[in-house]
């Protein structure tokens, strides 16, 4: 194995001893104090003029020696880059350093100094001051200064011109050393790593687990290793030197012969799956990695070959495939929504149950984030984040969904999923808007019922005081009559006179209280008979009817109706009709289905009496349409609407938001037992989506007289 060259000091590279003479030699000519420090060990490699007054004072002083480090430091900082850089020390010194670079690392440095420059001539009292300050003999301090070269600044330019070159120089010439040094210790282990290479692999090929086999341009196998000896269950001396066509199953000889020649022909690398015949006869599936092997020239002298035993990675994909499917059909197949949605909040699940609820196939919303493919569960992100990081089952309940103009209410669990690293969401919604009204007609009912008895035996009971009252009344009015001659007679016989008295009653409004008391008297009769009515079930006789007919009639008789007194008039309503005209007739009771619409459209008309529509028109919306078994009937108005925590209550007898003397509260009551108990449906009221109010009937198709 190839291990990395070390990388050589610039001392190992260069002999400074030649260094050494040049610097020597260009010292006499010049007279430049210079010197090469190596730049890890900070050591001195060559050097020649070092000027007294730095080698006996300034870096004999620890203080002074500081200065001088403070040089040594800026002049580094700023050659970083390549560039020399000169720099007057705090002890009043001029030094330059130029950078070494070898194989682009900076491995030394030239350094030129110290020197004064003529232009800057000694301040003798500044060193005066010094050799005070830190001690220094005076007189041999400023001998020592005097010694200092001093040079113009373009003397000190062409000087620094040589000794770039001569640094470059010195660079060139290591880096050359250091390439070759490095080119012959990399020759060196390039040729011990190939020998324990050769041993290495060789002991791989043998020992590797993996079936391995190497075959010459004739096909026959010319090595294998144990495994391969195993996978095909021959010792290898009875394969090596033969082809497969002598010791295989003819057909999978064929098969190997024809991709061995391929690839021979074309290059390519193979990877195919094929079969063996195993040790105990069976057969294994097997994957084949082939490749041409080539020798050193380059020259193809055969194929290298790689088996892989994947019986077990079939057999285990074939049962994670159908588990799969049984998980995927499962889920399809179920009666609820269930959307699959990870950490990110993108679906990744879509079943056939949530495509029917919401209209959308799984290609328009997986990938997708789930308030972009149902907009209304953006307000429950929360609810979702928390079931993943609480790690608990979040529930909301009768959430409200507007679809194709009907109100629908679903139930939505949150459950977290966290499993072999896979963080998400599995959401899953139910449509309880059925079982939600059959729930709120089973309390109905149930309230129906309970009313149905008490409401008969009030009427009883309210019959016989209200019938006295009312043949009283009318007594009382035969008794004041002046037509009759015994009223007459025994006025005389009394001693008054009946014309008088009648005026006198006249005077006083009593003939007017006798007719309110007849006229209500009448009004709670009729409030006794809908009691009765709706205590018991109708024996009217049914017949097939035409819905749309049916409610064409009842529209007719609705718009003859012209009560000024309750301020709706149907000649000023828009009626608009959407009928099925493909709905099969409807086995009903034409008396009291005709009963209910009536019922309805004059509550529609009364309630949009009370809205003030500006520019547009009151309008009434009349459906006939069938869903599934059920023959449907929708009245839909575009009044002020009903207060939604007064739905629950519009079916209850004597339950009514009109003022008083404008209805009984028993209408809404008796459609509904006229639908639920005479017809075997349903009657609910919802509200549309722009507004206003929507009852919905439903009655049952195809039921005979049978029933």
């Amino acid at each position: 194995m190839v291990q990395e060259v070390s990388e050589p000091g610039i001392v190992d590279l260069i002999n400074f001893s030649d260094i050494q003479r040049m610097l020597d030699a260009h010292y006499q000519a010049a007279g430049m104090p210079s010197g090469v420090i190596d730049a890890r060990e900070g050591a001195v490699l060559a050097g020649t003029g070092w000027q007294d007054i730095c080698v006996h004072f300034h870096r004999a002083n620890p203080d002074t020696a500081a200065r001088c480090r403070q040089s040594d430091l800026a002049i580094a900082q700023h050659i970083a880059d390549g560039n020399s850089h000169g720099y007057k020390c705090p002890n009043g010194m001029w030094d330059i350093g130029i950078p070494i670079f070898v194989a682009g690392k900076h491995l030394a440095t030239f350094f030129l100094g110290q020197f004064l420059f003529e232009d800057e001539a000694a301040d003798r009292t500044f060193f005066e001051r010094q050799a005070d300050q830190f001690g220094f003999d005076k007189h041999a301090y400023l001998e020592a200064l005097d010694k200092v070269p001093v040079f113009t600044r373009a003397k000190v330019e062409n000087i620094l011109d040589y000794n770039r070159a001569l640094a470059s120089f010195i660079g060139s010439l290591a880096e050359s050393n250091f390439l070759l040094r490095r080119q012959l210790e990399a020759t060196e282990q390039v040729k011990k790593g190939l020998d324990d290479q050769r041993a290495y692999m060789q002991s791989i090929f043998e020992t590797i687990p993996t079936p391995l086999f190497t075959k010459n341009k004739d096909l026959a196998y010319t090595g294998c290793n144990a495994a391969f000896e195993q996978m095909m269950g021959l010792p290898r001396e009875r394969m090596l030197g033969s082809t497969a066509g002598s010791f295989c199953v003819p057909d999978l000889a064929r098969v190997y012969e024809r991709m061995d020649r391929a690839l021979l022909d074309t290059g390519e690398r193979q990877a195919y799956s094929t079969q063996v015949r195993s040790s105990e006869g069976g057969m294994r599936e097997v994957q084949l990695h082939k490749a041409l092997l080539h020798d050193a020239s380059g020259t193809v002298t055969g194929i290298v070959g790689v088996g892989f035993d994947i019986t077990e990675r079939i057999e285990a994909e074939r049962e994670l495939e159908k588990s799969r499917n049984l998980i995927k059909n499962i889920l399809e197949s179920a009666p609820s929504a269930i959307i699959g949605v990870d950490e990110h909040g993108v679906v990744n699940h879509w079943n056939a149950c949530a495509s029917d609820l919401f209209g959308k196939h799984p290609e328009d919303v997986v990938g997708h984030p789930l308030q972009q493919a149902l907009p209304f569960m953006g307000k429950h992100l929360d609810k979702m984040a928390a079931a993943l990081s609480e790690r608990h089952v979040e529930t909301l309940e009768k959430q409200p969904l507007v679809r194709e103009g009907s109100v629908h209410l679903l139930d939505i669990q949150f459950y977290p999923l966290v499993a072999n690293g896979i963080n998400g969401v599995v959401i899953r919604m139910d449509d309880v808007s059925e079982r939600e009204r059959l729930r709120e007609m089973m309390i109905q009912t149930e309230k129906m019922m309970s009313v149905g008895g008490l409401a008969a035996g009030m009427a009883h009971e309210i019959n016989n005081p209200l019938g006295a009252i009312l043949q009283s009344a009318q007594l009382i009015e035969l008794r004041l009559s002046p037509f009759r001659e015994a009223n007459q007679a025994a006025a005389r016989k009394s001693g008054c006179d009946l014309d008088g008295l009648r005026r006198y009653l006249e005077d006083k409004n009593i003939f007017s209280f006798l007719e309110n008391i007849r006229e209500g008297g009448l009004r709670a009769s009729r409030i006794v008979s809908n009691m009765i009515e709706f205590s018991r079930k109708s024996d009217t006789s049914k017949e097939f009817v035409q819905l749309s007919d049916l409610v064409d009639k009842s529209v007719e008789l609705a718009s003859n109706d012209y009560d000024l007194k309750k301020k709706y008039d149907f000649r000023h309503i828009s009626i608009l009709k959407e009928y099925d005209p493909g709905l099969p007739p409807v086995f009903c009771s034409r008396m009291e289905i005709e009963q209910v619409m009536l019922n309805l459209l004059k509550n529609a008309a009364q309630a949009m009496a009370s809205k003030n529509y500006g520019e547009q028109r009151p309008a009434i919306t009349l459906r006939v349409r069938s869903s599934g078994a059920m023959a449907v009937v929708e009245v839909e108005d575009n009044g002020p609407g009903i207060d939604p925590a007064l739905r629950q209550k519009v079916f209850e007898p004597f339950y009514t938001t009109k003022a008083p003397g404008d209805g009984t509260g028993l209408g809404l009551s008796v459609s509904y037992f006229i639908v639920s108990n005479n017809h075997c449906g349903s009657i609910r009221v919802e509200e549309p989506p722009g507004g206003g109010t929507r009852f919905v009937i439903e009655l049952p198709l195809g039921a005979g007289p049978s029933r």
